[in-house]
């Protein structure tokens, strides 16, 4: 059995997150993680305000400057109104656009450099909560058998999946059925570090430029009223519409025959946010649709004050776990205010 006094399920932003700043205060920590996904890359983002939550992180700022580009522009079209054009520069006040597995590399990195001790598995089988304790019995990534792991504290970093709360009898409540549907193609360099959100009919596009020629466009819609899953000249169609993006669909055809990539993009909370020896952070915790580009900062935030509670719960002092739980509620709550309000949709 591997033990630690805190085990961090996870290899996500959020998990980064939680065990470096566990192992900066010098608590042993053990990240137990499934494989990195092999999938295509979605577009990605980061808010400026998770700079210094980097640098807290010991992340070199500049370095991620140098790697990373800055959003150069963004356009927005909702319902009737004009479409409106915002120049996000200068460049050190726009968003950062991301590849993930580059971006997460670089946290795992840093982790590592801290001494932590670090595990692969294939899934979580079972988890209990004892009273000084959480132990995880989990399938080896290698196929051999089962792995076991204890810490005097938990924290579930594990996504959408929530494992280590699924496996403890928690549910997750599912605000709407949103999910999202991919094509990619050709630009010519139109879309270099830009972005297009516009909602049609039934649902928003999103395009995002790579900064290579090509870029991405995401079909966001309620899936409740699909029939099917739409194809990729379906998805076209509707980007089409939007006179930005259908110039360039124009000039370059291959976009109806992208493959098509489906993510679940369903707003969910978990019941509760943890018990006394867990609590859960980031997608693991909650889930916000993408469209609004707060996912990864969450994820980060969360991180540290899940890894504050952790050091607290080591003490037998639950109350940060409280505050943390109310707080994380509060602001889930606000942020579905606001998207009903700046969307104007019911999905």
């Amino acid at each position: 059995m591997l033990q630690a006094k805190v085990l961090v399920l996870g290899g996500g932003l959020a998990a980064c997150a939680a065990a470096i700043t566990l192992a900066q205060s010098d608590v042993e920590v053990a990240v137990v993680h499934l494989p990195a996904s092999s999938g295509v890359e979605l577009p990605e983002s980061l808010m400026p305000a998770a700079l210094p939550l980097l640098a807290h992180l010991g992340i070199d700022i500049e370095k991620v400057n140098q790697q990373f580009p800055r959003l150069t522009s963004r356009l927005s079209k909702w319902g009737r109104a004009p479409i409106r054009h915002d120049d996000m520069r200068p460049r050190f006040d726009a968003p950062i656009l991301l590849g993930k597995a580059k971006f997460q590399s670089l946290l795992m990195t840093r982790l590592r450099t801290l001494g932590c001790t670090v595990r692969e598995i294939d899934r979580i089988d079972s988890a209990i909560e004892v009273a000084n304790s959480v132990r995880v019995t989990a399938r080896s990534s290698d196929g051999t058998g089962l792995l076991e792991f204890a810490g005097e504290a938990a924290i579930d970093a594990t996504g959408r999946a929530s494992a280590l709360a699924h496996s403890l009898g928690v549910r997750r409540r599912i605000f709407d059925s949103l999910v999202s549907f991919w094509i990619f193609g050709e630009t010519g360099g139109v879309l270099n570090q830009a972005t297009v959100t516009a909602t049609v009919h039934d649902g928003w596009i999103f395009c995002a430029g790579s900064g290579d020629g090509r870029a991405a466009i995401g079909f966001f819609t309620a899936g409740a009223h699909l029939a099917s899953k739409p194809n990729a000249m379906a998805i076209v169609e509707r980007a089409s519409a939007i006179l930005e993006l259908g110039e360039i669909i124009e000039a370059f055809p291959g976009w109806a025959e992208s493959k098509v990539i489906t993510r679940n993009a369903a707003t969910t909370l978990l019941n509760v946010a943890g018990g006394l020896r867990w609590l859960a952070c980031g997608d693991s915790l909650q889930t916000i649709d993408p469209l609004a580009s707060r996912g990864n900062f969450t994820a980060l935030r969360q991180g540290i004050l899940a890894a504050e509670c952790a050091k607290g719960a080591l003490r037998d002092d639950h109350s940060l776990m409280a505050s943390y739980a109310w707080a994380a509620r509060r602001e889930f709550v606000e942020t579905l205010r606001h998207r009903q309000g700046y969307y104007g949709l019911v999905v």
